[in-house]
């Protein structure tokens, strides 16, 4: 009556055993993975809190545990900060050079213009006949006041825009008072920007009869050999200047640079000069001597802003120590300058035919100072004479100057980043000591005709000095900057603080590699045991 067949598939079916539960294990259980984990790792405080007996010593040791931790996140990141930040150390050295490189030296006359050549620039010579006239007008409208006018007006336009008293308001014209002295000294070198260097040399003082002798290491350098060795520039300051040991001719071609391996006075350049003062413009030189630069060789000097003045009447020893600076740019974005000469678009990079285009932080500023000018006034100032093509003169340019100076002043031309400080960089360090000629040293000179001289008159205190220019030592003193936080030491330190707060080690880090490793397996055979029974589920429906 019955299938007990079917009877018993019914039954079966609706009689089917569970199986046994699957026994957990660390293979399958994240959670015995983990215990497992922490009584097994060598990771600082993990085991102590997740196994201590107790609720209270596993509170506290979670506490110790999670302080020391953040402590240690903490000094890591104040690490890496430290290494992303290429922290700069300054390493000095003193080192004996058996032989030196003599620096360029360059000597000018304080007095621009000697007083009967100053005919051969006319418009230069009518200023000055206008200024000394003693029927001089200040009224009567003349050329030469009105320019005056401008000029005065212009520089108390600057002294107001980099003088600040408070109150924001620029300080009345009449309250300020300016010697002509420096408006006529902007007048002259704007003049003068008519007329060519070439013109200018012709009157300003020359060589043979500035320079009375010259001697290098006891050789004669004003004859034979040595006298290539000399260049002539003009300066809008101080007129002709002479340099000797440039590097380059005037020409362009290059030229060795003399070295020295001994110091002292017999071993460097001693020059004896005559600055003839009875050349010097009335009025429009107040001093009397010679500025002398001392700079690397290839190099423009600047010797209106840089230099040491040597007054007549004395014998000046200037002895000089050399320093070399190495800096470094950590970042690569320029904050030294790698390049050893001037940029293509600097205005002296052609100064000597362009073999003296050596970089300096000089060259640069005023060359950038200059470029703004000339794009915004479409003019320069006077001091650039001879590098650009247009001198301001007029009102309205000169009250341009005033505010491309201004933009200057307060860093907002860019000049500060287009120039750094060169990454390679020497100078030198002087000391001046300072003596008489004995008055038997003087008559001695005057029977021989003092340098081709027969003026047995000729006043020493006015118009004589000797400047004698030499190592005191052949020490070099090295200034070298580098980076010292490299990845070597900031793997070492991290290892340090970890090793210190919760006792990590190499050894920890593979540890918690296998444990995250362990999960990724655990997590995968539970997705597949997962998929498994929903197919058995499905199979018995």
């Amino acid at each position: 009556m019955f299938n007990n067949g079917g009877f018993d598939s019914e039954f079966h079916k609706n009689n089917v055993k569970p199986k046994d539960p699957v026994e957990k294990t660390p293979a399958n259980s994240f959670r015995k993975l983990f215990k497992n984990f922490a009584s097994d790792t060598s990771f600082g405080g993990i085991s102590k809190a997740t196994l201590s007996d107790g609720h209270i010593r596993r509170f506290i040791w979670t506490l110790i545990s999670a302080t020391c931790y953040g402590f240690t996140i903490y000094m890591c990141y104040l690490l890496i900060k430290t290494y992303l930040e290429k922290p700069i150390k300054t390493a000095v050295d003193i080192s004996y050079e058996k032989n030196i490189d003599f620096p360029s030296v360059t000597v000018c006359n304080l007095n621009q213009f000697r007083m009967r050549e100053i005919k051969k620039v006319p418009d230069i010579g009518d200023i000055l006949r206008d200024y000394f006239d003693d029927k001089r007008n200040k009224s009567d409208g003349s050329n030469f006041e009105m320019s005056v006018s401008k000029q005065t007006k212009a520089f108390k336009k600057e002294f107001n825009n980099d003088f600040d008293d408070g109150d924001g308001e620029d300080i009345d014209d009449s309250e300020i008072s300016l010697d002509e002295d420096v408006v006529v000294d902007e007048l002259i070198a704007i003049a003068a920007s008519d007329y060519t260097h070439d013109e200018l040399r012709q009157v300003g003082h020359q060589f043979h009869d500035m320079i009375l002798s010259c001697s290098w290491k006891g050789f004669d350098c004003m004859s034979g050999y040595f006298l290539k060795f000399w260049t002539t520039s003009w300066n809008w300051k101080y007129g002709n200047c002479f340099t000797f040991n440039p590097g380059a001719n005037e020409t362009g071609h290059r030229l060795p640079v003399f070295r020295t391996s001994k110091p002292g006075p017999n071993y460097g350049l001693a020059i004896e000069m005559n600055i003839e003062q009875d050349q010097y413009m009335e009025g429009l030189t107040e001093e009397a001597g010679v500025n002398v630069i001392i700079h690397n060789a290839k190099q423009m000097p600047f010797p209106y802003d840089e230099g040491i003045t040597v007054p007549p009447g004395f014998s000046s020893s200037i002895a000089m120590r050399k320093e070399s600076i190495t800096r470094v740019d950590p970042f690569n974005n320029g904050s030294c300058h790698s390049l050893t000469t001037l940029s293509t678009d600097n205005i002296y990079r052609n100064f000597m035919n362009g073999a003296a285009n050596r970089y300096s932080v000089k060259a640069c500023m005023e060359s950038c100072l200059a470029s703004a000018q000339l794009k915004k006034c479409s003019c320069a100032d006077a001091k650039y004479s001879g590098y650009v093509d247009k001198i301001c003169s007029e009102e309205d340019e000169l009250e341009c100057l005033n505010s491309v100076h201004s933009l200057f002043k307060d860093d907002k031309l860019g000049c500060n980043e287009r120039c750094p400080q060169p990454c390679e960089h020497n100078s030198f360090r002087f000391t001046v000591r300072m003596s008489t000629l004995t008055s038997k040293e003087k008559e001695s000179k005057k029977k021989k005709g003092f340098g081709g001289k027969n003026d047995t008159d000729f006043d020493f205190d006015e118009n004589f000095l000797r400047v004698k220019i030499f190592y005191d030592e052949l020490n070099l003193q090295k200034i070298v900057q580098s980076t010292y936080y490299d990845i070597q030491t900031l793997l070492g330190d991290i290892g340090g603080q970890m090793g210190l707060w919760i006792g990590i080690s190499v050894i920890s880090v593979f540890e918690f590699c296998e444990l995250l490793i362990s999960l990724c397996l655990v997590a995968a055979r539970k997705s597949r045991d997962r998929k498994k029974t929903k197919t058995a589920e499905i199979e018995m429906h």
